[in-house]
């Protein structure tokens, strides 16, 4: 998309960030285990990325979308390395503390999952929901992606939306774990550390 500036971010864009990760993922289903009310689960999921994407930008590397003059689209990722320091920042206790203790099941199990294999972590990928289907996920995350395969690591990510496994799929990510937590059902998705190659280009 010729008006969609791909960019890196920093601490101050966490606002911008958390607030297009909150719209994105307001319905995601590892929040809905986590806060079944529509109106409190907005409250917690916004509470929560605030705090947390400081954490998470200050450890890694975020990439972002820009359209419009303002951020749409971000990938937020974090080497192995960093993530218990990631993870450390105490978003969860900000919240009601049975959505923090339902948040904290899925979460545990999440971090449980991942490889013991150095990797980048892709920890959130979200796009605002006004900007969705126009392939501003591809774009913001291919940076990351080539990073990471430049540097000889494999990529990890986890999900709770089967809609998403075959979009990640397309982007060369494979399912390599399956976790329930009661109802709750987290992916988690690696990928080699092979070219990159866009759905629907020629571009590595």
């Amino acid at each position: 998309m010729d008006d969609v500036t791909i960019r890196s971010a920093f601490i101050d864009d966490s606002g911008p960030v958390a607030a297009v990760v909150a719209a994105a993922l307001a319905g995601y289903p590892h929040w809905v285990y986590a806060e079944p009310d529509p109106a409190a689960r907005a409250r917690a999921v916004s509470t929560y990325y605030r705090a947390d994407m400081v954490d998470l930008i200050g450890h890694g590397a975020t990439e972002v979308a820009e359209a419009a003059g303002r951020i749409v689209a971000a990938a937020v990722w974090v080497p192995w390395e960093a993530l218990p320091d990631a993870w450390d920042g105490g978003a969860v206790e900000l919240l009601d503390p049975p959505v923090a203790a339902r948040l904290g099941r899925a979460l545990e199990a999440m971090a449980a999952a991942v490889p013991e294999e150095p990797h980048s972590y892709l920890d959130v990928l979200a796009v605002h929901p006004d900007w969705q289907g126009q392939g501003l996920g591809t774009l913001a995350a291919g940076p990351g992606i080539r990073r990471t395969v430049a540097a000889g690591r494999g990529c990890y990510l986890d999900t709770a939306h089967a809609e998403n496994l075959a979009f990640y799929r397309r982007l060369g990510f494979e399912v390599v774990s399956e976790v329930w937590v009661d109802s709750l059902v987290l992916w988690g998705l690696w990928r080699s550390p092979r070219p990159f190659v866009s759905p629907g280009t020629s571009n590595v």
